[in-house]
């Protein structure tokens, strides 16, 4: 009886873990809260220049818009 106990709680915890992974490689959750935030673009009056970074090990779109929006408000 133990025995079935122990594995329902790996198969439930293996179950979990495969379905969090999948919804974080598809952008909906996982290390940030998820992909539906959206930068917000802001209409400036005066650009002096502009400049391109390269980032390197960013892995879902969330977390790419956060960075994109406080690089802009810079």
């Amino acid at each position: 009886m133990e025995n079935v106990i122990i594995i329902s709680i790996v198969i439930i915890t293996i179950a979990v873990g495969i379905y969090s992974t999948a919804k974080h490689f598809k952008g909906e959750g996982g290390c940030c809260g998820g992909g539906s935030y959206k930068t917000k673009k802001k209409k400036l009056s005066n650009v002096l220049y502009t400049r391109t970074f390269k980032v390197n090990g960013m892995h879902c779109e969330h977390c790419k818009n956060r960075v994109e929006e406080i690089v802009n408000d810079i």
